[in-house]
């Protein structure tokens, strides 16, 4: 169990509006709390030495409610005051999440190794999000406006996904490893969505047809891949290619007819090192591909109206995206206690999807929608430290990057390209072998993403542990921000509207954990552990 207290300012002007009476000032609190419990079972049985069965079964409840009280000024473009609102929102959320894993491991005399496995992933959303907008003059009296309304928008959105993979790797030529694989996964996932507005002539809440929609949507993927590393004489290499082929189709309240699209596509990978000794720097270069898809409530049409002057909503045709990266790294190990690694990469993306707002001459209001009409070109170093000094442990880590984003549409305005770097530092030290404590730090400096630009944000963390009766008995205590400095600052920009907006965490947080282990540790077994598809978030 968590509950938190924030605090958020939001200012925003809104442009390009028939009118001019749009410019927001907003002070916005929310007490958000959140609930989890979940539970796992695991059971590995030895058919034999050389082959094992084993089976998993995961189960989670996550309840969460983030409301918003809001007071907001409406001034026009003289700064003159227009009217205030105030809004109470409310945004329940019960999720359920069942995972079932099966899996059997067979190790053959040459040392080659099968591996067959199932999974079935279900997942269950349910929320009410509601909420409620008053309007009133100067002198606090209420006063009718358009925008005046009680609206309460239940979702509900079942998943249900099933997957088969059949893995095998096999040394050749001595030095040499394969692995090969395919993999099938089959994935299941609707959205009713139900927009209900207050109607006061008899105060019931009666359905607004016009902002309610569904969606059903099923995908197939079948990938193939197969890797070879191997080694000739100081150099290492390893060589793969991935096959994939997707399906999907996709039908809306939005769309007259089940849209669908199915292609191919091969994903190459390379990595090449090569290290003159054991002691020398260590030399590598690496070039992978991958693909990123849309998570499902991208995908959904419906249309979010709870925040006045910024309406949002997802896009059926929205497609994935590929990256293409290289990489190339030296590092090396000083001595037993010290290690640095170097680092430089590049990194493409055309065609990605991102959200944009423009004028909606339907709503009178700019709305927020998904397209795949952003290029991005990213160039970065990184730099990683590991040092142990006595009974200290330094680890850190600072990265610098530089991004050049493009869009296919000739109207769309970008903040200018920066330079950003980001850096953490995680210091630990053991008093004894059963004390020991640590300290985490991190900061990120102003950063820009097309449309986005995040300011300089950080924060200190830090914690203690001790082990008793005989390190049966684990006792921790972690302290989340130490300084409370933490504000997540966000400005958004675009033609249509400028955002700039604080959310600062006033509550404090602090863990508190006690772990003990009962009976003689044992080996961990071949079980598998695949976690939930991130796209179901």
């Amino acid at each position: 169990y968590r509950q938190d207290r924030y605090g958020r300012d939001n200012y925003f002007v809104n442009k390009l509006l028939p009118d001019s009476n749009r410019v927001f000032r907003q002070n916005m609190v929310s007490d958000k709390y959140e609930r989890g419990h979940s539970i796992k079972f695991s059971l590995a049985y030895a058919i034999d030495s050389s082959s094992t069965l084993s089976g998993s079964f995961w189960g989670a409840f996550y309840h969460a409610n983030n409301p918003w009280d809001i007071n907001s000024e409406v001034y026009d473009s003289n700064n003159n005051l227009t009217n205030r609102y105030i809004q109470n929102d409310r945004n329940p959320m019960n999720n359920k999440f069942f995972l079932y894993d099966l899996a059997y491991v067979k190790t053959f005399k040459n040392k080659s190794k099968l591996d067959i496995a199932a999974n079935l992933s279900k997942y269950d959303n349910k929320s009410s999000n509601s909420y409620d907008r008053t309007f009133f003059d100067d002198n606090g009296q209420p006063i009718s406006n358009p925008y005046a309304e009680d609206r309460i928008m239940e979702t509900q959105r079942p998943y249900d996904s099933y997957s088969g993979t059949i893995d095998y790797s096999s040394k050749l030529f001595s030095k040499g490893d394969l692995n090969l694989g395919v993999k099938y996964t089959n994935t299941t996932t609707e959205s009713r969505f139900r927009n209900f507005i207050l109607d006061p002539a008899n105060n019931q809440y009666v359905l607004d047809q016009s902002l309610t929609s569904d969606l059903d949507y099923n995908e197939e993927i079948i990938a193939a891949y197969g890797t070879y590393s191997g080694r000739i004489s100081r150099f290492s290499y390893q060589v793969g290619l991935r096959f994939e082929g997707f399906n999907y189709h996709l039908q809306t309240t939005n769309l007259e007819d089940t849209y669908r699209n199915s292609y191919n596509n091969l994903f190459p990978n390379l990595n090449l090192s090569y290290s003159k000794s054991d002691g020398a720097p260590k030399y590598s270069i690496s070039y992978g591909r991958r693909i990123q898809r849309p998570r499902y409530p991208m995908l959904n049409p419906f249309l979010n109206t709870s925040m006045l002057g910024l309406y949002s909503r997802g896009n059926p045709l929205l497609q994935p995206y590929f990256a293409d990266k290289i990489e190339i790294q030296i590092s090396k190990n000083i001595g037993k206690d010290h290690f640095i690694m170097l680092a430089a990469a590049y990194n493409q993306s055309k065609d990605m999807y991102n959200s944009v707002t423009r004028y909606d001459a339907q709503y009178d209001m700019p709305v927020s929608d998904y397209e795949n009409s952003w290029n991005l070109k990213q160039y970065g170093l990184y730099l990683v430290t590991q040092s142990k000094f006595g009974k200290f442990n330094v680890n850190t880590y600072l990265s610098g990057g530089y991004n050049n984003f493009k869009s296919d549409i000739k109207e769309d305005i970008f903040f200018p390209e920066i330079v950003s770097f980001t850096g953490n530092m995680n210091l630990s030290y053991n008093f004894t072998e059963n004390t020991s404590m640590w300290l985490f730090g991190y900061y990120a400096s102003n950063s820009n993403m097309f449309q986005t630009r995040n300011l300089g944000n950080g924060s200190v963390s830090t914690g203690v542990q001790q082990k008793l009766m005989k390190k049966k008995l684990t006792v921790s205590l972690k302290v989340e921000d130490m300084f409370n400095i933490t504000d997540y600052p966000i400005i958004l920009m675009n033609q249509s509207f400028n955002l700039e907006a604080y959310n600062k965490l006033k509550s404090r947080y602090v863990s508190f954990g006690l772990q003990y282990n009962f009976g003689t540790s044992f080996g961990k077994k071949n079980t598998i552990d695949q976690k939930k598809d991130s796209r179901i978030e």
